[in-house]
């Protein structure tokens, strides 16, 4: 039997989008979801009073959708998929995902090298900007850090942080992971000059970096954060950086969103970015497409070839030990 929806109207909600899309997203994703034959895609929840209640139901949300609210509106509806076509699922609770009698599939895949490539960016700048020049310059110096010197935390071994401790592997920097769940605990902060944090938010990672993370690094060590903004308490941040001139701080998430930039501004060597680590020119039409592809695969395939084919997306298989990951 065919995993998807048997009934004659597919209903896709879609209450929310990102900032960071563009004016027509709404009316490029609506004409490409609805070419799927009797399909009708719709943006405020009040609007489902129009469509029968035994009509089959796909919700699109984003990280900024309040799903306790929308959950408890949708309580009476029959909810067939749930797509969340983000990488940070902070917004969907544990509880929530573990209950589901449907799939949440998330869009890991739709930002990880985009994530990936901010940190290899950032990263590559704090060891020093190249200095490029409109002449020739006799004495063609390099004001960068020693390579071989470098050591980097790697806080979070999943999707991104993969693909990081692999390019630091290519070009043979000595580096460390710190990651729980993936059996990395142990970690000689003494050798520490750069942390990259990479890992997803729940429960355990909250304030992963406070007062007591930093009181075991020493002085000026780099801290670069595209992942998510809780992940760093933000005031014991600040106490290192005040103690750590010369460090070099990469931002681009925050505990709360828009962020006030002023409070960081003291630090001569602050870099920060308005949660962009994932945006790309593109990235509009990547979503809807993952969206189609995930909706027409859950319509037309078997329910054991769909799960097999998302199991990395699949929500309820993050859940590692009782804790969403």
């Amino acid at each position: 039997m065919l995993f998807g929806m048997m009934a004659k109207q597919l209903l896709i909600l879609r209450p929310d989008v990102s900032q960071y899309q563009g004016q027509n997203f709404r009316d490029i994703e609506k004409k490409a979801l609805e070419s799927n034959s009797q399909t009708i895609y719709i943006q405020k929840i009040d609007e489902l009073e129009n469509y029968p209640q035994d009509s089959e139901l796909i919700i699109i949300s984003t990280s900024q959708t309040n799903t306790e609210l929308l959950n408890k509106k949708l309580k009476d509806r029959k909810v067939s998929l749930w797509i969340h076509p983000n990488s940070g699922y902070d917004n969907l609770s544990q509880e929530f995902v573990r209950e589901s009698d449907f799939p949440i599939v998330v869009g890991n895949n739709i930002r990880a090298n985009a994530v990936y490539l901010y940190s290899v960016q950032c990263f590559l700048d704090s060891m020093g900007a190249i200095p490029f020049s409109k002449s020739w310059k006799s004495d063609r110096s390099f004001p960068r850090k020693s390579l071989n010197k470098e050591s980097v935390l790697v806080i979070g071994k999943g999707h991104i942080g993969t693909k990081f401790c692999a390019f630091l592997e290519s070009a043979n920097f000595d580096f460390q992971i710190l990651d729980p769940f993936k059996g990395h605990v142990d970690v000689d902060y003494s050798k520490v000059s750069t942390v990259v944090v990479l890992t997803s938010l729940n429960d355990t990672s909250k304030h992963m970096l406070d007062d007591n993370f930093f009181s075991k690094l020493k002085e000026n060590v780099n801290i670069i954060n595209p992942a998510r903004g809780k992940l760093i308490d933000e005031e014991a941040l600040i106490k290192y950086m005040k103690s750590s001139p010369d460090s070099k701080i990469y931002l681009d998430v925050f505990e709360k969103e828009p962020c006030d930039f002023e409070k960081f501004h003291f630090h001569k060597s602050i870099n920060l970015s308005s949660h962009i680590a994932g945006v790309y020119n593109d990235i509009d039409q990547v979503i809807i497409d993952h969206e189609f592809n995930v909706i027409n695969d859950f319509k037309n395939t078997q329910e054991s070839v769909f799960k097999a084919k998302y199991f990395d997306l699949i929500l309820k298989n993050k859940i590692t030990d009782g804790i969403l990951i």
